[in-house]
């Protein structure tokens, strides 16, 4: 049974409706899925895909370690997104912060996040970026540099996505 929430003007289902919904477990997860999403709080570096991450490396010249075998690379890198603090989080976000270096690499990491989340349902997404990471504490890249990649990719996408530059406190 599937049921448009934007047809409704309350937005809310019948009990009729979400008993339907609810019968199984596929029926709930085809509704679910079909919900449009919003990403309220996401960091656009926390996003990049390991195999991305190679790509723009290579691009840029920089060298990163077990790069030459690039399936092992990947399925490493993926294997450490099951993160048991907050320091294995940060230690692949500025991995992934230092191989970013153009404007099209911002646009590249950016797009890529945008049509995941787009096939995902995603209709709104707020998308944070640490200018001071990129500027001053990794590769002393202009403003323009991170902004106009990332907003070039904003502005390409059917998401609603807007841009939130957040402040290191340190």
């Amino acid at each position: 049974m599937a049921v448009d929430l934007r047809a409704s003007k309350t937005g809310y289902l019948t009990l009729d409706q979400a008993a339907a919904i609810n019968a199984s477990d596929a029926t709930l997860a085809k509704f679910v899925a079909g919900l449009p999403k919003a990403e309220l709080h996401l960091h656009i570096e926390g996003t990049v895909e390991p195999r991305l991450m190679l790509t723009i490396a290579r691009r840029n010249g920089i060298a990163i370690e077990g790069a030459d075998d690039a399936e092992r690379f990947c399925a490493a890198q993926r294997a450490k997104r099951s993160f048991r603090d907050l320091q294995e989080f940060l230690d692949l976000y500025y991995a992934s912060c230092d191989v970013l270096r153009t404007e099209q690499d911002f646009f590249d990491i950016c797009a890529a996040y945008l049509a995941r989340a787009h096939a995902a349902g995603v209709v709104r997404a707020e998308i944070f970026f640490d200018p001071q990471t990129h500027m001053v504490e990794r590769n002393r890249l202009p403003l323009a540099t991170v902004v106009n990649g990332l907003h070039r990719a904003c502005a390409a996408s059917p998401v609603d996505a807007q841009l939130i530059m957040s402040f290191l406190r340190h």
